[in-house]
């Protein structure tokens, strides 16, 4: 684990969190597995770099409408990319298990109930954005 991401981890950890029941650990077995969390990440983070490459030439050729959409493709690209480390952060042992229920109930909360319990987690980048191939 990189250190801003566990110095960051454990300060999720030990923020307060809402009262009510948690889901136990249990439910992990309906996400995807922790190997295929961290391709989706890498995955996230390589389109997130291309779009501040994209992001930096047009803004050097001072084209301002370009600029603004490549910032809310990597603001969606963001979010996901959260989400998603919250469900690495909840299959990642080497966290007490206090805090990986917490980034369990977070998850839950940024999937929606019906998405929870269903395990259906969004892609790992925006999809929109990309061309469908033949």
């Amino acid at each position: 684990m990189q250190p801003f991401t566990l110095a960051m981890g454990l300060f999720l950890c030990i923020s307060p969190t809402p009262n009510g029941p948690r889901p136990s650990l249990d439910v992990l077995r309906m996400f995807p597995p922790q190997e295929l969390i961290q391709d989706g990440l890498r995955f996230n983070r390589a389109f997130q770099e291309h779009q501040k490459s994209m992001r930096r030439t047009y803004f050097l050729n001072g084209n301002w409408s370009k600029v603004e959409e490549c910032n809310k493709v990597i603001a969606e690209a963001k979010d996901l990319e959260d989400t998603w480390q919250l469900l690495d952060w909840a299959q990642d042992s080497d966290f007490i298990e206090d805090c990986r229920l917490d980034f369990l109930e977070d998850l839950r909360k940024a999937l929606g109930e019906k998405d929870f319990w269903a395990g259906k987690m969004p892609p790992p980048a925006p999809l929109k954005y990309f061309r469908e191939l033949d």
